[in-house]
């Protein structure tokens, strides 16, 4: 016995019938035929009829009319046995049976609605199948594709200058109506780029040629002349915009360095923060008092041997408002970037201080007075008179270090780090003091 199989393989708009014209979700029906020849192994042969929706092929709309999408059908004759070829045959409506032309062809219709799709088979000894029927059902796609999601997010800050957008649609896309309809925008002129879609259609990857400049805004515009497959247009234009990081450079010489990260990176890895220097880095070492992880209160990093970031003092991390002991094989300048701002729920970097010594970083790509930053370090003694209570401040220069003086007119650096003095608890002093970043050069100018 041998049979023929109908199967849909993709069920967008196609609705497939049984032979008695009912709704039925099974998609495998076989039928029984004979294939007795002198020129044909007799066995298992089999038909396969594969119905999908077509509208997202490459057709020339100019040379059809239709309410429908077109119905792309592919009939596959094989002889399981022989491998003997077996020729196809297909009608619909009235016509006279044609002959499959390489195996696919599309049925246009004009209206929405039900059509019958016959088909049968001949193998080379003349022999035929009983001729099946096929009930397609074809809906209009009046629907209007949105976009479901972004990246970069709108106002997003921080963004890594090595960053694709990406935009996610609702549907599969004309791809080249997307390719023609999105842009980027650098607030002076359009940027270049390559835009790829994913298998599906429905993803579009923006991918910049240079990289995005650090510290810029961009505005990225899908227009409403982006369609999906079956050609309806985005019902608006979608517009954003998002601002790439800072960038910052440190000269770092060899030997030890006192050295801070002016902003929080995007990804604070510690490889990837040094990612720019990592062969010279010899080791890397913190100080936090308030640590529990650390042991005496340092952390360390040796690039040669790589802790696991659970385990107690490693340092496995590197971020703006902390200074660093950088050990360096040969002076080298470390590259990268970041951003003091976040947007949606988050606040402002911020470290705590504890009485004693604490390691510290300076919270800004530009120096500011001592007296203005820190001098906003106070405590609220129980006689309600405010006070600084920090005595000291301790810079590295060569192999030294060295006390900043003047605190007026003395600055903190950009890039440098700090040690920083908070004597014990005294009567009527709050034990708790924070560092927080930034303060804006309104309040305290750049010097």
């Amino acid at each position: 016995m041998n049979s023929f199989q109908v199967t849909n393989l993709d069920k967008n708009n196609v609705t497939i019938f049984n032979f008695d014209g009912n709704t039925s979700r099974q998609y495998d029906v076989n039928y029984a035929w004979n294939t007795v020849s002198p020129n044909v192994t007799d066995g298992n042969y089999f038909i396969d009829v594969n119905v999908n929706d077509g509208s997202s092929t490459a057709q020339d709309s100019s040379d059809y009319s239709w309410a429908a999408p077109p119905q792309k059908v592919t009939l596959t004759c094989t002889d399981a046995t022989s491998g003997v070829n077996m020729t196809s045959y297909y009608r619909y409506s009235t016509s006279d049976f044609n002959t499959v032309s390489g195996g696919t062809h599309y049925i246009f219709q004009t209206v929405d609605g039900n059509i019958q799709y016959d088909f049968n088979a001949s193998d080379l000894a003349g022999n035929g199948s009983a001729i099946g029927k096929l009930w397609i059902e074809t809906v209009s796609d009046t629907t209007p594709p949105t976009i479901t999601s972004v990246s970069p997010f709108e106002g997003q800050q921080g963004v890594a200058s090595t960053a694709n957008i990406v935009v996610t649609f609702s549907e599969a896309m004309n791809a080249s109506s997307v390719q023609n309809g999105i842009d980027v925008n650098n607030g002076v002129s359009l940027i270049a780029g390559t835009i790829t879609l994913n298998a599906n259609n429905n993803v579009a990857t923006f991918d910049p040629s240079p990289d995005l400049n650090t510290g810029t805004t961009y505005t990225v515009r899908v227009k409403t002349t982006v369609t999906d497959s079956a050609s309806n247009a985005l019902a608006e234009q979608k517009e954003w915009n998002f601002t790439t990081a800072n960038a910052y450079s440190l000269s770092l010489s060899a030997g030890w360095n006192l050295a801070s990260l002016p902003e929080v990176p995007a990804d604070t890895n510690i490889s990837k923060v040094l990612a720019s220097i990592l062969s010279d880095v010899t080791s890397v070492w913190s100080y936090d008092s308030f640590d529990s992880n650390a042991v005496d209160g340092w952390r360390s990093f040796n690039p040669a041997n790589p802790c696991s970031a659970a385990s107690a003092g490693c340092l496995s991390s590197m971020t703006a408002g902390y200074g660093y002991w950088v050990n360096m094989a040969d002076a080298n300048t470390l590259s990268g970037s970041g951003s003091l701002f976040l947007q949606g729920p988050n606040t402002f970097p911020s470290r705590r201080l504890n009485f004693g010594w604490n390691l510290i970083g300076h919270y800004n790509s530009v120096d500011q007075t001592v007296r203005c930053v820190l001098g906003r370090i106070v405590n609220n003694g129980s006689d309600g008179i405010l006070r600084i209570p920090w005595t000291q401040l301790l810079t590295y220069t060569g192999s030294t270090l060295t006390s900043v003086g003047d605190l007026v007119s003395s600055k903190l650096q950009d890039g440098k780090g700090y040690w920083f003095l908070i004597p014990g608890l005294t009567s009527g002093l709050v034990a708790n003091a924070y560092i927080y970043a930034p303060v804006p050069t309104s309040v305290c100018p750049a010097v």
